[in-house]
């Protein structure tokens, strides 16, 4: 049987009387305490609708999309725990009717507005809601009224099912999270609702899968950042395991040496602190959902070591159901307080180096301008300590129509090059796409980048970016040989730098440059976030009057 577990009495027992399981509880009952609150489920309006199309704004409709999400994972969950007390059947039953009623489950950003084919469109949200729905119903098919069972698979089958039969779609060739999100959810939503159908779609599913696993390097680094391997790799997963279930073992992906590498990465780019690395669009400080790593303690013992406390997350802001209930599922983390320990790891196919020390993290990477969510930022890097990052690498902007467009998107502060601690040659920033590139190597306690090719400056030869990881300090320098007319070696943070002479205080950082180099011009800078939040940034820049320049990044005991 599927969803074995779910099934268990004592799991539920559990959940509710044990320690170890009272943190997720609490964050739950959180939740439904605000839900309750909100009144009757809201229904979808027009107006609402179509502020996308008109405005290129996703916040508005999918603030009210993501809450009624978060209505449906709340009352499935109390109804699971608690299935005494009927009320939370009733108001599941509301919401689950709400989200059948949605003209369609995708979301506008990312409906072909000219097809006219909304309903069946199968978009990332889509997938997870049929997905969502076939779980609850699989779970709870026994309590749910009869009317309210013939719904839900009506809306599957004309939702997911049959435009999944008749129809192709691009992200079955895609080698991102869409491959694993779409593809897992569809690939679920058979297994559990129609089985009998799954063995006609699964060399497509597995097809689809072997591409978002193809968008992985041997070294199982996610280039789209740590939310996205939380995202993609957690489908990728929970697919996986139902898939091994059906098959009795036969088919077990968890046995690919890749799949162990990727399951590796949250530990890879934890910097201390509950920091963690946020190239491209990852976050700065990274949760990681307690149920997904669980689990794959489970399969990887050896591999999955400490992980801090502080990142669990019953949920991020989508609410996705089968994450969310893998949290209560599998849970051997909770009692966990062990520290990460120090570790040095570097990625040969994504030149991606991080350092954990007892005195600071550090990140820092060379690659190409052009893998998924992409942001010009060939030789950026991280500093953190004391739970934050110095200087900084800021993750994802706003996500609204420009910022996923390749002609407009180098124009916004966080993915522009001009937003990350990379040097401006001659005026120029770097490139975006597959020839801005770079060649990385760790040899010897020294990363090396030449990453001329990130700008392809006419008469500019090399640029030479190396970092020197020490004890106490990190040695930064570049060098660059060819026509320099002007360098200005920037570096960017969230907290208030303070210049004395040529010396800068950033936090608990010192930063000294090695050689002649005059006061550096610091900038404010103010920048939306991925949740449409304004923030201060601010922008440190060296003029250099040569080629050469060496900084030292001096751990300090205190912050002045």
């Amino acid at each position: 049987m599927l969803y074995e577990k779910a099934f268990q009495k004592e799991i539920w027992e559990a959940v509710r009387t044990e320690k170890a399981y009272a943190p997720l509880l609490s964050a739950l009952l959180e939740d439904y305490r605000a839900v309750s609150k909100e009144g009757p489920v809201s229904a979808v309006r027009f107006s609402e609708y179509i502020i996308y199309r008109e405005t290129g704004c996703r916040q508005n409709y999918e603030a009210l999309y993501f809450a009624r999400r978060k209505r449906l994972n709340t009352y499935a969950l109390m109804a699971l725990i608690y299935p005494e007390e009927e009320e939370h059947l009733l108001q599941l039953q509301d919401t689950i009717w709400a989200i059948c009623d949605e003209y369609t489950w995708a979301l506008p950003a990312h409906i072909a507005w000219k097809t006219g084919r909304d309903p069946g469109n199968i978009d990332l949200f889509s997938a997870e809601t049929g997905f969502a729905l076939s779980t609850i119903y699989h779970l709870l098919g026994g309590r749910l009224h009869e009317k309210m069972k013939e719904r839900i698979d009506w809306e599957i089958n004309r939702r997911i099912i049959r435009p999944f039969l008749y129809r192709r779609f691009w992200w079955e060739h895609s080698n991102n999270n869409w491959a694993a999100v779409c593809a897992g959810s569809v690939g679920c939503a058979f297994l559990l609702r129609r089985p009998h159908l799954f063995p006609l779609i699964r060399p497509r599913i597995a097809f689809a899968m072997s591409r978002f696993l193809s968008g992985f390097p041997a070294d199982g680094i996610c280039a789209e950042g740590v939310d996205y391997w939380n995202y993609g790799f957690g489908f990728f997963t929970v697919y996986a395991r139902l898939l091994r279930e059906f098959t009795h073992g036969r088919k077990d992906y968890f046995k690919r040496p890749k799949v162990r590498e990727i399951a590796e990465f949250y530990q890879k780019i934890s910097l201390g602190g509950g920091v963690t690395v946020s190239f491209s669009d990852g976050g700065q400080h990274g949760r990681y959902y307690p149920g997904l790593l669980s689990f794959l303690r489970e399969e990887y013992p050896d591999v999955i070591g400490p992980l801090p406390p502080a990142s669990r997350m019953l949920h991020d802001h989508c609410y996705r159901f089968c994450l969310e209930l893998d949290c209560f599922l599998y849970n051997s983390l909770q009692e966990e307080n062990l520290a990460l320990g120090e570790r040095t790891y570097y990625a040969p196919e994504s030149a991606w180096l991080t350092r954990r020390t007892a005195s600071y993290g550090f990140a820092a990477k060379g690659g190409s301008n052009n893998v998924s969510h992409n942001h010009n930022d060939i030789g950026s890097f991280i500093v953190a300590r004391g739970g934050r990052q110095l200087l900084c690498d800021l993750g994802p902007g706003e996500y609204v129509k420009d910022y996923f467009n390749d002609q407009k998107r180098y124009q916004y502060f966080c993915t522009s090059s001009r937003g990350h601690s990379v040097p401006v040659i001659n005026g120029q920033l770097q490139g975006h796409g597959a020839k801005y590139n770079s060649i990385s190597a760790w040899k010897d306690g020294v990363l090396t980048i030449e990453m001329a090719q990130a700008y392809r400056i006419p008469g500019v030869e090399s640029v030479k970016r190396s970092f020197r990881p020490e004890a106490e300090k990190i040695v930064l320098t570049d060098q660059i040989s060819g026509t320099v007319t002007s360098l200005k070696e920037r570096f960017v943070t969230q907290v208030e730098p303070v210049a004395e002479g040529n010396v800068v205080r950033v936090g608990s950082l010192l930063m000294r440059p090695l050689g002649e180099t005059g006061a550096p011009e610091i900038t404010r800078e103010r920048f939306q976030n991925h949740f449409s939040q304004e923030e201060t940034v601010y922008c440190i820049d060296f003029d250099v009057p040569g080629k050469v320049f060496a900084l030292e990044l001096l751990m300090s005991e205190s912050e002045g």
